[in-house]
């Protein structure tokens, strides 16, 4: 909660400084002694006013243990843009604000040997100043410094909230050190997201080594970035570029029952969806089918009159 202003020494400072009880003196860890801005003496108010809510970044609300007073300027205008002020929680909003089912292609390239990089790269602080909406509960964990979750607070032992322990996983210091079960809890989500990332990257790098069975390219490298897509056989499992798998099937030389045939195995499929991303699995294959179904049915036949 320290004042900028603070950080050097002023003898030429404003007269209502000395008038301000000196927080740092009250702790004993004041370093410029007389040369200090601010009172030494007992007898003068403290200045307990939260800087953070001045600057609208207050996360602590109503909870917060200094004084929520407007400055002059924000009163005059009383159009500063704010942060949320609702209470700092666990960390399940936060992974959760960064993860979507179709957030593939935002997968963290896993390579074995090194320190693993989360996809949450976004810390916590830059969350808040995002304007993100974190999730309330009651007072558990609201205690911790958001400026410490990673390694920013600039009050070091002086905070006067509780500086968390850093989980090895994310690299945020969110762990609470006196709440087990919310280390317990954040551990066990951390690991889920890493799994999750590992077998995403293994697939971006599976996608990234295939050709297509007909043209010969490799389809992430076609020079035309919309043409980096799969065509996905329903019944097999060869790969081809859309482009190529669709003018194969659009051929007018053969009857239907070739074009619907996979050009390498003779297998047949009355379906082909597009995918950035090669799938194998046979579940999530049904899911990609099923999902491009329900994008289609929501667009007009344009062979219906």
């Amino acid at each position: 909660m320290a004042s900028s202003g603070h950080n050097t020494p002023c003898h030429n400072s404003q007269p209502w400084t000395n008038k301000v009880l000196c927080r740092y003196f009250l702790h004993g860890v004041c370093k410029f002694g007389e040369d200090c801005r601010y009172s030494h003496d007992t007898k003068d108010p403290s200045d307990m006013v939260c800087r953070y809510y001045q600057a609208g970044q207050c996360t602590y609300g109503d909870k917060c243990r200094y004084d929520h007073v407007k400055s002059d300027k924000e009163i005059k205008t009383s159009k500063q843009k704010h942060f949320n002020d609702k209470p700092i929680v666990g960390s399940s909003k936060i992974l959760s604000q960064t993860s979507t089912e179709a957030d593939w292609a935002n997968a963290v390239e896993f390579i074995p040997g090194k320190q693993y990089s989360p996809r949450c790269s976004n810390t916590y602080s830059s969350a808040l100043k995002e304007g993100l909406q974190l999730s309330t509960s009651p007072n558990k964990y609201d205690d911790l410094c958001p400026f410490a979750l990673n390694g920013e607070c600039v009050n070091g032992d002086n905070c006067a909230y509780v500086h968390g322990l850093m989980c090895d996983m994310c690299g945020l210091f969110i762990l609470h050190p006196t709440d087990v079960l919310q280390q317990e809890k954040h551990k066990e989500e951390c690991i889920k997201y890493h799994e999750e990332d590992m077998v995403e990257s293994f697939k971006v790098a599976q996608s990234r080594e295939l050709s297509c069975g007909i043209c010969m390219e490799v389809v992430w490298e076609k020079t035309d970035e919309k043409d980096r897509k799969f065509g996905i056989l329903e019944n097999c499992n060869h790969t081809f570029c859309l482009d190529c798998i669709r003018k194969w099937r659009s051929a007018k030389a053969f009857n239907n029952t070739v074009v619907k045939a996979c050009p390498q195995c003779r297998v047949s499929s009355s379906f082909v969806t597009p995918s950035e991303q090669w799938i194998q699995d046979e579940d999530e294959k049904k899911k990609l089918i099923q999902g491009y179904k329900a994008h289609l049915s929501n667009k007009a036949c344009k062979y219906f009159d």
